[in-house]
């Protein structure tokens, strides 16, 4: 073979070598390297194997002519060997496209053992082919390890699945959904559940029987049009009024039959449910059970009903239409609370039956019992707010209330609340303890800080109160907020008695030079202010940073004050933390004090 005729072999390899890997790939059904959908990396590292197995049979049964030749032109060998090169680089770009990494690995392995093969031209041709079989069959079973390891994860990945998938199928065991369109005296209704589905087209009024099961009456020229949606034997009444009578007629797949009895037993079969799960002509429902069996029989009646909404609503009308005794006003309350699990429905109806809701504590405690129910922390206060705004409770009560309220995640929610109670009542040592309980929950300082400020904003806060509120500002995280609060206590209702105590190991908590300055100074040029008072204002200035705001402290405490005994040498510890010109100032302070004795 003549070295022209050997380099368009090797030409004819580079120049297929592309349509050769797509038709591999055809056969062996793998998908194309840029197809996202499967897995690309494996047929792409297969068809790279296969290719390369080809070029080595090609080298195998080229050997001899390029080994005759490689005597006469030893340069023809890199010339052999670049074109094969080439002929695997095409093929590796859509290796590479994939996203496996032993792919790669494969297409960098196997070009190498057919590029060492053919650089080696002396070698023996069935050694070179057994030492690129040997690497070949290396990186197939790296890559038969990558499969087995993809697999078991398919694997677990499928059975952490199947307990999603499992709720997800009981999700949809009980969906339910209710669609009321309604123009003037004319509407729609369409209700489906479980693949059920049933559809109204009305026009006028209409009630229905007793039973539920049949149309009773409709205003003069009105209609009522019931079917439901099934591909397969669709059926549809129609009940128009005719002046005399009520005309029935009936429909399977758009064909009329007759009414009587096919479309009497159909009708019977489906309306009840209807007419109780979709809410429609509750008014007159309740009122019709009402009269025939009281509340129990309307409670027994809601306990029938499939979804929350229209649960409510019959709930609605029972408080509105019923005279309840305290007793029965609990019970349903009470199942109110189990039966409606939408915050938003529970919510609205504890709202709207507020006004009714018995003076006893026994009655407003299973009220908030219900309302222990709701999630939402915004319909959790809402109700709440509703309930306490007509009036103050009993201490055994609100210390329920506050306790459930720890159950608010949200601080501005809350601190509303919070200060509602406050705001409304003061607070005695059966509700204290709950409500400081229920401060703590609270992260947002300047949302303690406002809960704070109308705990102690009262005119009749007692001492144990005030303290109470002292003690929490110490376990704030705000400099600011806790001097603003302690200024606020301060101009307010003083400090003094049991409040000297938690008001300065609060400010012990204040960092800041400036705010705790701010706050001692303060103190300082309160009018008729006690020694003890005094005495621990001049103890908390030895602790500050800050040279200036120190001073300005101590000279604020010997401007208005004249210091003696106990209250000249804790000026003069203070002072001895100052140097230089600060330093100089307070002991001439210091002087001008002593000298107004």
């Amino acid at each position: 073979m003549t070295r022209k005729d050997l380099m368009a072999r090797h030409h004819f390899v580079a120049a297929t070598g592309g349509s050769l890997l797509h038709r591999i790939r055809r056969l062996l059904g793998a998908p194309d390297a840029h197809d996202t959908h499967g897995p690309a990396w494996f047929g792409g590292g297969v068809a790279v194997l296969l290719v390369c197995g080809a070029v080595l049979a090609a080298q195998a049964r080229q050997t001899p002519a390029t080994t005759a030749t490689s005597a006469a032109a030893p340069a023809q060998p890199a010339v052999a060997a670049t074109t094969v090169v080439a002929a695997t680089t095409v093929t590796k770009p859509a290796v590479a496209s994939t996203r496996a990494p032993i792919a790669t690995t494969i297409a960098s392995t196997a070009p190498a053992a057919a590029s060492t093969a053919v650089q080696r031209p002396g070698d023996d041709p069935a050694a070179a082919m057994a030492a690129a079989a040997a690497r070949i069959r290396e990186a197939a079973d790296a890559l038969q390890a990558r499969a087995s390891t993809m697999a078991s994860a398919t694997a677990a990945t499928a059975e952490a699945r199947a307990p999603m998938d499992a709720a997800a199928a009981r999700v949809g065991e009980v969906s339910q959904s209710i669609h009321n369109t309604q123009h003037g005296s004319s509407g729609n209704w369409v209700w489906s559940h479980n693949g059920e589905k049933l559809a109204v087209k009305y026009n006028g009024e209409f009630e229905f029987t007793d039973d539920d099961a049949d149309v009773r009456w409709i205003s003069p020229g009105g209609s009522l049009q019931i079917s439901d949606a099934a591909l397969i034997g669709r059926h549809t009444v129609e009940i128009r009024d005719t002046g005399a009578e009520l005309q029935r007629r009936y429909w399977v797949n758009g064909s009329e039959r007759p009414y009587e009895p096919e479309g009497r037993q159909w009708l019977h079969d489906h309306l009840p449910r209807f007419v109780r799960n979709t809410g429609i002509g509750a008014e007159r429902r309740v009122a019709r059970i009402l009269k025939s069996g009281g509340p129990p029989a309307v409670l027994a009646e809601i306990g029938r009903i499939e979804g929350d909404y229209v649960k409510g609503v019959y709930y609605t009308q029972l408080f509105k239409q019923a005279t309840l005794d305290p007793q029965t006003f609990r019970q349903t309350i009470s199942q109110a609370g189990r039966d409606i699990h939408s915050d938003y429905g529970l919510a609205t109806l504890l709202i709207s039956i507020v006004d009714r809701l018995p003076a006893d504590d026994q009655s407003r405690g299973t009220y908030f019992e219900a309302a222990r129910g709701i999630r939402s922390d915004y319909e959790l206060h809402r109700v709440y707010t509703s309930l306490l705004k007509r009036g103050p409770v009993s201490a055994s009560l609100l210390a329920k209330v506050l306790q459930n309220a720890t159950s608010i995640g949200s601080d501005y929610e809350l601190s509303q609340l919070l200060q509602q109670i406050v705001a409304q009542q003061p607070l005695d040592s059966q509700t204290r303890g709950p409500f400081f309980a229920a401060l703590e929950t609270i992260g947002s300082d300047y949302e303690r800080h406002r809960v704070l400020k109308a705990a102690v904003a009262r005119p009749d806060v007692d001492d144990a109160t005030i303290a109470a509120a002292l003690q929490a500002a110490a376990t704030g995280s705000s400099d600011y907020e806790r001097a603003s609060f302690l200024l606020e206590t301060l101009k307010g209702q003083g400090i003094g008695g049991g409040a000297r105590v938690p008001f300065f190991t609060a400010l012990g908590r204040v960092q800041s030079g400036y705010e705790r300055g701010r706050v001692l100074q303060a103190v300082a040029r309160q009018p008729n202010v006690s020694h003890d008072v005094l005495l621990s204002a001049l103890q908390s200035a030895k602790g500050m940073t800050g040279g200036y705001e120190l001073a300005q402290v101590l000279t604020a405490v010997a401007d208005t004050h004249t210091l003696t005994g106990d209250l000249r040498e804790a000026y003069l510890d203070a002072a001895d933390r100052l140097q230089g010109y600060d330093q100089g100032r307070v002991m001439t302070a210091l002087v001008k004090s002593e000298r107004r004795k």
